[in-house]
């Protein structure tokens, strides 16, 4: 019953009611072997689509893998950022304040720091 509705449904919207079809038109004017062609390439296609579906299948297992030991490190970080684990000169003597900064100019910089951030 709500199908005899929608012819005048579509009369009100302006426009007439039509099923989509069911494959674009342009198909049928394809010669047999473009339609071999179209075939083949669609083949392709989807042998590219599981070889992507594999990689991302892996890309997520590696994440998997991973998370445990980024998780790890993100706690740590924000312990250190919470101020519940302290850090030390010698534990990071190897991280350079600013990269990329020359050697004079990086020495006057952490000269310039103050000891304590009340002063």
């Amino acid at each position: 019953m709500a199908a005899a509705n929608l012819p005048n449904l579509a009369e009100m919207l302006g426009g007439d009611f039509h099923e989509e079809p069911l494959y674009a038109e342009n198909v049928t004017k394809l010669t047999k072997q473009q339609a071999i062609c179209v075939r083949a390439a669609k083949k392709i296609e989807k042998q590219c689509t599981d070889i992507e579906m594999d990689f991302f299948t892996k890309v997520h297992e590696l994440e998997t893998q991973y998370q445990a030991k980024f998780k790890e490190l993100t706690d740590k970080r924000l312990s250190i950022i919470n101020g519940t684990t302290s850090v030390s000169e010698a534990d990071v003597a190897d991280m350079p304040l600013i990269y990329g900064l020359p050697e004079e100019a990086l020495q006057q910089v952490v000269d310039g720091l103050k000891d304590d951030a009340s002063k």
